[in-house]
Formats: C-alpha cells, sequence, structure tokens
C-alpha cells in the first residue's frame, strides 16, 4: 500500500492547485537489493558473485559514458548534458564555469509496471523536524523556566538526533537583546550620555551560543543531555537545529528561560570572612 499526501503548489499565482506526493517508508540501499535477490529470489547466485557482477557492470557504463555514449539499458538510459551558458559559439568548455550532468530516464523494464499495480491510501503529510517537549535544568529541578549555567539540562521531545559534525546543528542558546546602559539608542549617531559612575553590567551580550559537542553527554532522537554553557543573566531562547539530507536545516524553538546569578555559597564564606588577628602578650623585659 503505497501513502501519498496533497498540499498546494508553492507558486506565486497557483496558490489553488494542488499536487499528490508519494510518501516513502524509507530507503533500501544496494545491499538490501542484493540480500533480498540472494534470500528471497530463490536464485543459486551467492551475494558475492552478485556484488562482484554489479562492479563489473559499473566499471563497463563508466567506461563508455567517459567516451561520450549514451547508455541504453533494460533498466535505464543514462546521457551526459553540460549545465551553464556559454557566451558564444567561439567559447570553450571551461570546468571553472561549466559542470557535467547525467541526465537518466528509466527503461523499458518500467513499462510493465502498470498504475493498476498501485495501491493507494491518503495520508497526512508528516514533515520531519525536531520537537522540544520540554527542558528541565537539573540545578532548580524546573520545567521550561530556568537555565543553570555550569550545570546539567535535559531537552525531551523527538527528532533530536542531529549529526554533531554539522556547525549548522546543535543547541544554540539565543540571548534577547537588551539596550546598553548610557547609550540613547534611538539616535545611531548619538555617542555615550554622562557615562555611568560605576562600570555598568551588561545583562545580556547581543551573542548566540552554541552549546560544545564536548558540553553533550548523550544525544539520541528522544533525548539531550548537556551542560549549559556560562551564560550572562537574562532571558533567552533555546533553538535545536537539525540537518536533513544536504541543505535541508530544521529548527525548533523553546522561548522564555532566564538565566540568573547563581551565588556561591562557599564563594560568599570567603569574600565575607575575616582574619581575626592573634594577641600576643608582650614579654616583660628583666630588669
Amino acid at each position: 500500500m503505497l501513502e501519498y499526501y496533497i498540499e498546494p503548489m508553492n507558486i506565486p499565482g497557483m496558490e489553488n492547485v494542488y499536487c499528490g506526493y508519494v510518501q516513502p517508508y524509507g530507503s533500501v540501499d544496494q545491499n538490501h537489493l542484493v540480500n533480498y535477490a540472494t534470500t528471497e529470489l530463490g536464485t543459486t547466485i551467492t551475494k558475492a558473485d552478485m556484488l562482484g557482477s554489479l562492479q563489473v557492470y559499473w566499471q563497463s557504463i563508466r567506461h563508455f559514458l567517459l567516451l561520450g555514449f549514451r547508455v541504453v539499458t533494460d533498466m535505464f538510459c543514462i546521457r551526459l548534458i553540460i549545465k551553464n551558458r556559454f557566451t558564444g559559439y567561439d567559447d570553450k568548455f571551461d570546468k571553472n564555469r561549466h559542470r557535467v550532468r547525467f541526465f537518466f530516464i528509466p527503461g523499458k523494464n518500467f513499462d510493465t509496471i502498470l498504475p493498476s499495480d498501485f495501491q493507494f491510501t491518503k495520508v497526512q503529510h508528516y514533515d520531519k523536524s525536531p520537537k522540544i517537549d520540554e527542558v528541565f535544568d537539573f540545578r532548580t529541578k524546573l520545567v521550561n523556566k530556568i537555565l543553570t549555567p555550569g550545570d546539567e539540562a535535559r531537552i525531551s521531545g523527538s527528532e533530536l538526533n542531529f549529526s554533531s559534525d554539522d556547525i549548522d546543528s546543535g543547541i544554540f542558546l539565543i540571548p534577547e537583546i537588551l539596550p546598553l546602559v548610557g547609550v540613547q539608542i534611538n539616535n545611531p549617531a548619538a555617542t555615550q550620555i554622562e557615562p555611568p559612575q560605576k562600570k555598568p553590567t551588561l545583562l545580556v551580550q547581543n551573542k548566540t551560543v552554541k552549546v560544545s559537542n564536548d558540553d553533550i553527554h548523550s544525544l539520541t532522537e528522544g533525548q539531550i543531555l548537556f551542560r549549559i554553557p556560562d551564560l550572562h543573566p537574562g532571558k533567552y531562547t533555546i533553538d535545536v537545529r537539525k540537518k536533513y539530507g544536504k541543505d535541508l536545516l530544521r529548527t525548533e524553538r523553546k522561548e522564555g528561560f532566564t538565566v540568573e546569578k547563581i551565588n556561591k555559597t562557599e564563594d560568599l564564606t570567603k569574600e565575607n570572612s575575616t582574619v581575626v588577628p592573634i594577641k600576643t602578650r608582650k614579654k616583660k623585659s628583666k630588669s
């Protein structure tokens, strides 16, 4: 049973035109196909023989493509095309401007697959994207409220297992932008107005912080355990960004987190403690 969904075309002026799309169950690679052929179809060909034959078959296809031939088989037809424009008849192929691409069309074997062979059922389109259900702060035991720098936090949800090797994917902490103390915002040309007597503390920096891979202690589809980096006090938003394929980047955003300044008891004790001098008696001089 093939699943399909319907969506409007994302083209200006064609908002009322709808198209149907097949929802794939997943993907099978060459190993899946070979395993099925050697175990389910009752063939006497071994897996090693089939993989070897496929390798030789590919070398033959590659040989004739490099010579400039079209390759026509019962399964597919391939021909080469050149992408990007030429300036005129006198222009030449430039590997820095032009690209060689492969154009595929199905072979005659696919003509044996008739539309009546398929059975369809209509479904709601499921658009994959990371989802945050809750963020738990271990220090305060609060959910979706507080982030404690230096302590552990847990993000629960689905589709959270991003690739740690991708620079665009990960956990991002985005601060709320606040005006600087003593600066006139409504006049961009204005300089600082009467600098304050004491050095102002900038509660929130206008800089997004990405959680480093070393601070991510567990990363699964449904949960992330990580150490909250050192943050300035203020309001923050959490982004979980995950890339699908090469270019499709999806983001789940959770707002309304507060980072407060934590006073450590030990540090306060050291700062407030005073050293009491020990009084010693003066020795009486002998007369």
